[in-house]
């Protein structure tokens, strides 16, 4: 009965702790409360479609988007003290600025920030795609409203010191609304000594 108990107890704590999978992203070290795993750059992408069920499930708004709102950062979620990637938090709004639970595509780009070209963008750094049906997994509360949280990782850390992220949120009828980003700051002067490794 005491083996019993202690093969129990050890089993639960191994379950609390996220060592049984559930099939999508429990082992993972990028999954956290910005949704599913980290996503790597793409360049572009076929849209997974949800199932009719699914998307039912989901239980879209009948209220029309009207404008995109996105927040991010640069993150470490690996572990170490340097940036991994961006931490994205997307909104689509109506024309009262409440959210609009809708499905889509999520298309983002970062660009090296140019202070001399009017729209503030460089050079295309790297892309990522992310389709309606992963898009529908990162759909969670935050705080008192809702909306996607995603984590982008880059496959090699941008030398540039400003990026400027553009999202394009795209519906299944086609409509789209982009959002740009004002310049994000990646630099870590605090850690330059890693950087030169």
């Amino acid at each position: 009965m005491r083996n019993t108990c202690a093969v129990m107890i050890i089993l639960g704590l191994l379950t609390a702790a996220g060592c049984e999978s559930d099939g999508n992203s429990a082992n993972d070290p990028t999954a956290s409360a910005f949704g599913p795993a980290a996503f790597d750059p793409v360049a572009s992408g076929l849209d997974e479609i949800a199932s009719v069920d699914r998307r039912a499930a989901f239980a879209e708004s009948n209220t029309e988007v009207s404008v995109l709102h996105v927040r991010a950062a640069p993150a470490d979620y690996k572990g170490n003290p340097l940036y991994d990637g961006f931490e994205l938090t997307v909104q689509p709004l109506d024309t009262d600025d409440n959210t609009v639970r809708k499905i889509g595509s999520l298309t983002v780009t970062a660009y090296a920030f140019n202070v001399k070209t009017k729209s503030g963008l460089g050079p295309e750094l790297m892309r990522w795609f992310v389709p309606t049906a992963r898009m529908m997994d990162a759909w969670q509360r935050i705080g008192l409203d809702e909306g996607y949280r995603l984590r982008l990782s880059w496959e090699r850390r941008p030398r540039e010191t400003y990026i400027v992220l553009e999202a394009t949120f795209r519906q299944p009828d086609g409509r789209t609304f982009t959002a740009l980003k004002a310049p994000i700051s990646i630099e870590q002067t605090r850690y330059r000594y890693l950087l030169k490794r």
